[in-house]
């Protein structure tokens, strides 16, 4: 399975799949509908999973890391940050909203001085061999980019507050049931050692409906993902979504 569209196939640049931070009590126009969200969500496993198989961590996902492609199915792309999976991922690397809470501190000058003890520790327990597997920053990032594209912003912060603090998730009404449990039970967990693989993620029962084999040879049926990247690349050029969030966090 290849995250990267052919040399053939890539006849037209691929477009970043971000959408604008639009307020609102409901998800706007501009935001995909539980029934949309279902295969892009199901694309977006593939290309993590490929990564995940491969021993790798990529710590930077969000929807800006996600591109349309030629084909107008979904690959990951900006691996600038990726890493081995059995180094851990507390350095920084990524983007703050979408960071685990393993991977966030305090900007005090204790919490970072308690930041650093962490990543110095966390060397030294690698150098001694005792194994380590920073993937489930990946399964946390993965879910904060579904409830971007779907939620509004006041919604996804109010998911987050609570995700943080390690308390039920407050979804909208709208959100699945399914889609729901697997974010409350397996992804959005503060522990990364009771967080889901993105293999669990998979067989979860969100996805009873979705064939895994046509989802790797990129025969699900998508809406139209081109104008939405559109409008991604517009929102970039006017500020980034993810300094809006921080902002009202």
């Amino acid at each position: 399975m290849a995250l990267l569209p052919a040399p053939q196939q890539a006849a037209k640049p691929a477009a970043v799949l971000v959408t604008c931070c639009a307020q609102g009590q409901r998800a706007p126009e501009d935001r995909l509908s539980p029934a949309e969200l279902l295969p892009v969500a199901a694309e977006t496993c593939v290309a993590v999973a490929a990564l995940h198989d491969a021993a790798t961590v990529h710590k930077d996902l969000k929807p800006a890391n996600f591109l349309v492609a030629a084909d107008g199915h979904l690959c990951v792309g900006d691996l600038g940050v990726s890493d081995d999976a059995s180094h851990h991922a507390l350095s920084g690397a990524g983007t703050w909203f979408f960071q685990a809470p393993e991977q966030r501190y305090s900007t005090t000058r204790l919490g970072r001085m308690l930041h650093a003890l962490r990543i110095a520790l966390a060397d030294m327990a690698e150098r001694l061999g005792f194994p380590c597997d920073s993937r489930p920053v990946d399964v946390w990032a993965l879910a904060v980019t579904w409830l971007t594209i779907s939620l509004t912003v006041d919604e996804v912060l109010r998911v987050m507050k609570t995700a943080h603090a390690g308390k039920p998730l407050q979804l909208p009404a709208y959100v699945p049931a399914a889609l729901a449990d697997l974010l409350q039970r397996g992804m959005l967990v503060k522990r990364p050692s009771k967080r889901f693989t993105i293999r669990q993620v998979m067989a979860h029962p969100y996805f009873a409906r979705v064939s895994w084999r046509q989802a790797e040879a990129r025969r699900l049926l998508l809406l139209d993902l081109r104008a939405l990247a559109a409008q991604g690349r517009e929102y970039i050029h006017a500020g980034s979504s993810t300094d809006v969030m921080r902002e009202a966090a």
